[in-house]
Order: structure tokens, then sequence, then C-alpha cells
């Protein structure tokens, strides 16, 4: 049967526009996680962001779009204004009566957790195959199971502390099993001091703690990563715990939750705080690993400031000898 020329040129249409690469359908897309923000510019299409969240800050140009959500709360009257075509976000740390909102409205609204390394593979991969981007998402993914690979091969050959990720102090919060920090801490060489725990993030009592008893403590709580004053806050908080093997010992790391973010530059962060963890310098002072996180400098770029690091952490040494009598 001969189709009537009209429908056959409709057709034909109909082919060509299902073969156009799926990222043309994506022109304004707005990215309500700071993990998505950067997966998007790893595969190259940051260019297509016309809003992000407040915690967006990686890489530099994302800094310079318009914000339309904190890290939970997005903004409905400027997302909208923005007429997103796409809108990304994940199910952990969101505001679920705004997401529902926005595709009851008939918005594209799609979900990528981030709570393993299992689910940042399938994130990049996901948006890769929706954005037209299926090679490079695989090449990321490729680069970054290399770096984790060498990485690893280094962490099994040192001796692994017990270590205790915080991810909040009031009430102290850490981090659990089935959680990206978990699954990173085999890269890391140290053991998740929390132990199983059937709780993402489950809340320590005190007798928990001391109970744990950490040989090292790493503190990623949000909120004051980028204030001195704030992280000298958390230093004497946990100075009240000078009983805890990691609190006595001075090997309590101030860090940046960024650091530990669900992207591709993760395996890069990850070998600078292995660096840390393991550093030689581990023996400088007693509040060594205080002064380097707050410093914000890897053993390597310390090392030719070792002597100023040393004469600092004495005068702190002091200056905490003053403050307890």
């Amino acid at each position: 049967m001969r189709w009537p020329r009209p429908l056959s040129l409709l057709f034909l249409l109909l082919i060509f526009l299902g073969s156009i690469p799926s990222s043309w359908a994506y022109e304004r897309i707005v990215s309500l996680k700071p993990n998505l923000t950067e997966i998007l510019f790893a595969l190259g299409v940051g260019d297509k962001i016309v809003g992000v969240t407040s915690f967006c800050d990686f890489p530099a140009e994302a800094r310079k779009i318009d914000k339309v959500s904190d890290y939970i709360q997005p903004d409905l009257e400027k997302l909208l204004s923005k007429n997103p075509d796409l809108i990304l976000t994940s199910e952990e740390n969101s505001s679920r009566r705004e997401i529902e909102f926005l595709m009851r409205k008939g918005y594209k609204v799609l979900t990528y957790p981030s709570n393993t390394l299992k689910e940042l593979r399938a994130s990049i991969w996901g948006l890769g195959d929706i954005l037209g981007k299926k090679e490079r998402a695989e090449k990321i993914v490729g680069d970054m199971d290399r770096s984790l690979g060498q990485l690893r091969e280094r962490a099994q050959k040192v001796k692994a502390p017990r270590a205790l990720f915080v991810v909040g102090h009031q009430p102290l919060i850490v981090a659990g099993s089935r959680n990206l920090f978990n699954d990173v801490a085999p890269y890391l060489g140290v053991i998740n001091a929390a132990g199983e725990s059937r709780f993402l993030y489950p809340t320590f009592s005190l007798e928990m703690f001391l109970a744990k008893a950490p040989e090292m403590v790493l503190d990623f709580a949000m909120g004051s990563e980028d204030s001195l004053r704030g992280r000298e806050e958390r230093r004497r908080w946990w100075s009240q715990y000078s009983k805890v093997p990691a609190v006595r010992d001075g090997k309590v790391l101030l860090l940046d939750m960024s650091r530990i973010r669900a992207t591709p530059r993760l395996p890069g962060e990850l070998e600078k705080l292995f660096e840390v963890i393991h550093s030689p310098f581990g023996s400088a002072g007693k509040s060594f690993f205080f002064h380097l996180s707050v410093l914000g400098l890897t053993p390597a770029q310390a090392r030719p400031h070792r002597s100023m690091i040393r004469k600092g952490v004495k005068e702190m040494d002091r200056y905490e000898a003053v403050q307890e009598k």
C-alpha cells in the first residue's frame, strides 16, 4: 500500500526527530543538588543550566548561575521564572512537597541518588544517556574507577585507624553503613568506627561515642566550613572529650563537606585526604591535624612551611594549656 505523500513526509520527519540527540531537547536545566551541577559541567552541558542552589560552588562558573534554591528548599517563584524544561534533584535532603508540585504542573523532574559510589556511577551514566553524552559519561566513570583502583592499592599498604565520620554536632550525627562516607573509607585507608547501622546517619549519644573510642575523627559537620572562627568553635567543642583517643592524640580533622561530594572529582579529593590522614607529619605535634585542616593544606603543600606550622602548633598548645587552667 502506498501512503499519501503528506503522511510519508510526516513519518520521515518523526524518524528524523527521534534520531536527534536528546541533549537538544533540554536547553533550560535547573539543578537542585550541588553534585548534579558538577556532573552536568563534567558532561559538557554547563551552558544549559539556568538555575542552581546556593551551595553549587564548583566549578567556578556554577557560582555565576542564578540561585533558585538552598540545599533543601527550592524557591518556586524563582525556579518557575526560569521556565525550565528539565529539573534535576535527588530523593535525599529534598523538599518532597515542592517536587510533587512541579511534577503535577507538568514539569519534567528527574531524581538521581548519590548515597553510594554505585549510585554515583549510575547517575553519571543516566545523565549522559538523557543528555546525549554517553561516551563522555563512560570516560568519566572509567577515569574515576582507575583513580579509585590506584588509591585502593595505596590504602591496602597502610595501617587503617578506626575513624568516625561526623556530619553533625548537636546532636552528634555520624555516617553509618550504606552511604558514601562508608563507601570511601577503604580508599582513605580507614575503618568506619560507627560499624553497621540500619540508619544512613545515626545519632550517637555521649555513651555510644565514648564506647566506640575512635582513633580518628573526620568532622564534616556543615555550617562553618569556610569560617576560621567556626572551625575554632568546633575545635573547642571536641576538646571536652579529651579521653577519646582521637581527641587525646589530636587526630580530629575539621573538613569541608564538599570534599566528599558525589561528583567526578571525588577520587582526587579522596587522594588529598588520604595524604593528610597518613602523613608522616602526624608526629609534628598534638594539634597537628587540627591546624593542618584549618590551614587547608595538604602535607605536600605544607612541607615548605614545616617549621612555621610546628611553631604555630606549639603556640596553640601553650594557648590550650592556659585555657585549661
